[in-house]
């Protein structure tokens, strides 16, 4: 890939041989300055390792650093890896679930650094006690987790080189995101075709061993993990309730009454107590942002017609909407006429 580069967009007239020699030299430089090396480990089939890397993307028209994560498969060098937009738990479970079920299978024994969605603390004896989330994940799907030991990452050295290679040469130059669940789709079978090369050390390709590697996994159970939290909120006056710093709207009927947020890593559920979809939003990533749904509002509206105009759903509307009400004035007819338009037509099964 650095040879490609160079040659491309540099006009290096040198071998791709000269540039292996060259890369070869310069590690060998690094390694010696770097830390003692470690025990080799024995690569076992139908075990992984699992790490996040992170990298630059082109997305909605700016330069995104995203996490992804990779699910790394020692015996065969074979590898898989999806786009998140974030490290939570969320993120990371929705990642390990498409894995999996892409698969079809499971593997049976998953290594993981020592990260915030999987551990909640290292006891005093080594053992590590577990997120409940996480822990329930396991059991679901049936497989051993191994942790490695503090700072110890040659302990997983399969994903952290993994992570490199991923990131020089599937992400970097640095790509543009249209959308990212297709972009998602697109990588499984970019790591696939990756595989039609030698094993660096067996000689075999990677896309042989792994099939021989694969029939060792688990089943998938007949269920798939629904990979959420939730978290009983209170709402504002106004009917919002505030979730990582931001701002998501129910509806007046709720201005300080509390509510259920069913969060998942794509979308913001939030339910009555007794689990009646109130509304749903697109999970904001940042912070001091705000989501509205205007659609159960309207009723509100319709009873102080005049405000209309000073919300932020009026900017949203179409022109020649807006334009109405500046020779006609808003009446209550007119706004519930929109509201059951929004009901019968766009949000179907919503609490307003």
């Amino acid at each position: 890939r650095m040879y490609e580069i160079l040659k491309e967009e540099y006009g290096f007239t040198g071998s791709d041989r000269s540039v292996r020699l060259y890369v070869s030299k310069r590690k060998q430089e690094l390694l010696e300055q770097s830390e003692p090396a470690a025990l080799p480990l024995e690569s076992k089939p139908a075990t992984a390792q699992v790490d996040f890397g992170e990298a630059p993307f082109l997305y909605q028209g700016k330069y995104v650093d995203f996490p992804y994560l990779v699910v790394s498969f020692p015996y065969s060098n074979a590898a898989y890896v999806q786009v998140m937009p974030a490290q939570n738990q969320e993120c990371f479970l929705e990642g390990l679930k498409r894995i999996f079920h892409y698969m079809g299978r499971v593997p049976r024994v998953i290594r993981f650094d020592n990260l915030s969605p999987a551990v909640k603390t290292i006891l005093p004896n080594g053992e590590r006690e577990l997120t409940e989330t996480f822990q329930r994940f396991v059991l679901h799907y049936g497989f051993e987790c191994e942790f490695c030991n503090p700072a110890s990452g040659n302990e997983k050295g399969n994903v952290e080189s993994k992570v490199k290679y991923i990131r020089n040469n599937f992400f970097l130059p640095e790509q543009t995101i249209y959308q990212l669940e297709s972009f998602n789709e697109s990588l499984w079978e970019k790591c696939e075709k990756d595989w039609n090369r030698p094993h660096y050390e067996k000689e075999r390709l990677i896309a042989e061993l792994f099939e021989e590697e694969q029939a060792l996994f688990l089943q998938l159970p007949a269920k798939e993990f629904e990979c959420v939290r939730y978290e009983q909120v209170t709402a504002d006056k106004y009917g919002f309730i505030h979730l990582e710093n931001n701002l998501y709207s129910t509806s007046p009927r709720f201005a300080k009454q509390k509510v259920l947020a069913k969060i998942s890593y794509h979308e913001i559920a939030i339910l009555t107590e007794e689990h009646e979809l109130i509304i749903k939003h697109e999970r904001l990533y940042g912070t001091k942002q705000k989501s509205m749904k205007w659609q159960p509002y309207l009723t509100l509206m319709a009873k102080r017609p005049n405000a209309l105009k000073y919300t932020d759903f009026y900017e949203k509307m179409p022109e020649e909407w807006k334009n109405f009400p500046l020779s006609h004035p808003i009446t209550y007819y007119q706004i519930m006429s929109l509201k059951f338009i929004h009901q019968h037509h766009l949000t179907k099964n919503l609490y307003f």
